[in-house]
């Protein structure tokens, strides 16, 4: 089975730099059944770490909830132990660095939890797998020395794109203050047919009904231009 399957090269060559090759993710993935059940408690465990230092607790308060954080951590973790470094794993954690760096935390903050994670994970594998302790957490290190680097490149693009369109940016970060996410956009794209047909059906019966009181009405004269009358009205 091929393990490391990208067409992007440079990403190609930032993999060999790492030390990553076919044969130690092949060794990780052997160990994915032990691994695995490990994760909901290191990640229980990062987020106690982070939540005590206020300035992270503030910020997962205001952009998200604990329990969809911690599904996507343990997710990511599952992924990282399955040993498989393809261009849809490269693309995901490119897009989880541009969120991050869209709603404003910092990159100290981001780099510094895989910090956490290999202490974490590298605890619980000792008391494991105490043969296999040392060549499991320097794959796993390489692996996070890819996500890191990823996420860097992300961080870049976001600061070099907040350079040259600073007024979509500044709009996107009050939309984000306020609490607006694409979803609701996308939810008001999905109804806007709807609503500009029953805004249109509700101003024709207002006209309709404008009309015939004003008809009936022998002192009312009605305008000469009774179409932008009525939107005026309206």
């Amino acid at each position: 089975m091929e393990r490391i399957r990208t067409s992007d090269h440079s990403r190609m060559e930032q993999i060999k730099l790492t030390g990553i090759t076919e044969e130690k993710l092949a060794f990780l993935s052997r160990y994915k059944t032990t691994l695995i059940p490990i994760i909901p408690s290191v990640v229980d465990e990062l987020y106690d770490e982070l939540l005590a230092i206020d300035e992270l607790r503030h910020f997962i308060d205001n952009h998200s909830t604990l329990s969809r954080l911690k599904e996507a951590q343990k997710l990511y973790l599952e992924q990282c132990f399955s040993g498989i470094i393809d261009d849809a794993y490269i693309q995901g954690r490119f897009n989880i660095g541009r969120v991050h760096s869209h709603i404003g935390l910092e990159l100290k903050w981001y780099l510094g939890t895989y910090t956490k994670y290999l202490e974490l994970i590298s605890n619980q594998v000792e008391h494991l797998l105490p043969d296999q302790h040392n060549q499991i957490i320097t794959i796993i290190q390489a692996l996070f020395s890819i996500d890191m680097q990823i996420t860097l490149d992300s961080y870049n693009h976001f600061t070099i794109d907040k350079v040259t369109n600073p007024l979509r940016h500044k709009l996107n970060h009050m939309l984000s203050l306020y609490g607006f996410t694409e979803d609701d956009f996308n939810r008001l794209d999905d109804f806007a047919g709807l609503f500009s047909f029953q805004i249109d059906d509700i101003f024709h019966q207002f006209a309709l009904v404008l009309h015939d009181r004003l008809k009936d009405n022998k002192d009312v004269k009605l305008p000469v231009d009774q179409e932008a009358f009525y939107n005026y009205c309206i």
